[in-house]
């Protein structure tokens, strides 16, 4: 489950970030579940990076999860 609150979940759904996945759990778009708890807890503060590794792991989960949001947001644009 994510750590967030309904309000940010609101203005998350309405910026294309947030979706629901295939079994109904909140996640950011184009991650999974778990790699959705793994950026919102670094991002909140909830944990912290233990090493290089994560921190490249968070950075490249990042850039997906952008990637993927401007995509929709590009795909949302379009004249139908």
């Amino acid at each position: 489950m994510l750590s967030l609150g309904e309000q940010d979940k609101k203005v998350m759904r309405k910026s294309g970030a947030l979706i629901c996945d295939a079994a109904g759990k909140d996640v950011l778009r184009g991650l999974t579940l778990a790699e959705s708890i793994f950026v919102l807890d670094l991002e909140s503060g909830a944990r912290d990076a233990t090493g290089v590794g994560e921190v490249a792991m968070y950075n490249q989960l990042l850039s997906l999860h952008l990637a993927a949001k401007l995509l929709h947001q590009a795909a949302q644009a379009r004249p139908k």
